[in-house]
Parts: C-alpha cells; structure tokens; sequence
C-alpha cells in the first residue's frame, strides 16, 4: 500500500532477483503487491553514494528523474 505521499514503499514489493549492479547500488527485479506488475527497482546504497560526493548525487538525482521524463516510454523495453 503506498504511504501518505501516494509512492509505493519498499513493503509494496516482492524481490525476485538482481538485474545489476553499479557502484552505488542495484538494479532488482521486483513485483508490486498489488498490481502484479513486474518492475525494476533501483536500490542505492547512501553511504557510498555521499561518500562520492556532490556530483555522485547529482548524477543519482538526474537518474531519478529521466525515466519521468515525457520520452521515457521510447526507452522502455517490453
């Protein structure tokens, strides 16, 4: 159920296995709880990741916000 900000939380989830993994954290394949959707979500590791610095945050942050962008759907595969 996604809390009070509308988000799924990490409880909304069911992990099946890594996709990846970079410097900061990985990619896991999950399933929402409650659509059945299989997804892939990023799980970033903060220590690490401000260890890095401003520019590593900056590099997460812009991750975050490209799959928003309005020509995500041309990057996803099927």
């Amino acid at each position: 159920m996604p809390d009070d900000s509308g988000q799924p939380g990490i409880k909304d989830f069911a992990f099946c296995g890594i996709l990846g993994e970079g410097e900061f954290g990985r990619v896991m394949m999950a399933r929402n709880a409650s659509t059945q959707e299989i997804v892939a979500v990023k799980v970033l590791r903060k220590n690490h990741l401000l260890q890095g610095g401003s520019k590593s945050v900056k590099h997460a942050i812009t991750e975050k916000e490209v799959p928003a962008a309005p020509c995500a759907g041309l990057l996803r595969s099927r």
